[in-house]
């Protein structure tokens, strides 16, 4: 009974909801986690800035880059390579044990760490405080990245989510507006709310859900397959959607055409007959044959 009682509420909530700015931003975010799965694919990265970072030209093997490479946090290497090269800039990779002391260049052995620090510090071993500090760095530049991927998703989402909107809302007040149920500026209106709706509605679910799995990287791979299948089911919605509104623009424009338009088959009336006082064509041509050309009897 209690899910009986709930079903009538959450179809109305279902058909207020702007479902082709939902579905917009749910495609945007689909998009955004693969990518973040491949770029948190090691196969997928250059390996030569982790193979030669504080190496001093010396390769460390691709097992020792990788690991090197993974120090970086994960929704660090989500945003991308770019984002990667651009929040890096600026920082050296820091041997805790200096390698003149007989430190490795395993990655065990070194953190990212501002470039500053890294060179006044000499060959002086690395405190806990410093460690520290340094993870504090990375973490920061984590965070900057995923908020700039969060507002650079929910941009798209808002801006793909808009155009869906407004078109589905011209043919949807449009057609009111045709039948005369609205008029011209409660159209306008309507339509500008509505793409309001789907532009918010877009750019809160891809960046609710791009934020949310950067926030907890091994959400990622969950998040993707579970957008796939409701971006699925929106599209799904939003095809029956327009299928109701073709139908409805199909009935008023074939009304308007038949009403405009005379019908091809439609018979034309035929001319009155002549009244019993007047001579018809026929008649006239009949008399005009039957009398003789002028001055045909005044010859020999």
């Amino acid at each position: 009974m209690k899910l009986k009682s709930l079903a009538k509420p959450i179809r109305r909530l279902a058909s207020r909801l702007p479902i082709p700015g939902s579905t917009a931003g749910l495609a945007v975010a689909h998009d955004a986690l693969s990518n973040f799965i491949a770029n948190l694919n090691w196969a997928n990265t250059d390996p030569t800035k982790y193979l030669y970072a504080g190496t001093r030209g010396i390769s460390r093997g691709m097992s020792e880059a990788h690991r090197v490479w993974q120090t970086i946090p994960e929704s660090l290497r989500a945003a991308g390579p770019e984002a990667v090269a651009k929040h890096l800039d600026g920082l050296d990779w820091s041997h805790v044990t200096p390698f003149g002391a007989g430190g490795s260049n395993d990655a065990s052995n070194g953190i990212f760490e501002r470039a500053g620090l890294n060179r006044a510090r000499g060959a002086r071993t690395m405190t806990a405080a410093e460690i520290r500090a340094a993870h504090r760095v990375l973490q920061g530049k984590a965070f900057s990245a995923a908020l700039s991927a969060t507002a650079s998703r929910m941009f798209t989402g808002a801006v793909v989510a808009a155009a869906a909107g407004c078109v589905f809302a011209a043919l949807e007040h449009g057609l009111e507006w045709q039948r005369g149920r609205i008029g011209r500026d409660e159209m306008l209106r309507r339509i500008a709310r509505e793409t309001g709706k789907s532009a918010g509605s877009g750019a809160a679910v891809s960046g609710l859900m791009v934020a949310a799995v950067l926030a907890f990287p091994p959400l990622i791979p969950l998040a993707a397959h579970l957008a796939l299948p409701l971006a699925v089911m929106g599209f799904c919605a939003t095809g029956h959607k327009v299928v109701r509104l073709g139908v409805g623009w199909y009935e008023v424009l074939r009304g308007t055409c038949a009403s405009q338009a005379p019908s091809a088959f439609q018979l034309v009336p035929a001319l009155p007959p002549p009244a019993k006082d007047q001579e018809s064509i026929a008649d006239q041509l009949s008399r005009l044959e039957r009398v003789e050309p002028v001055g045909q009897h005044a010859l020999p």
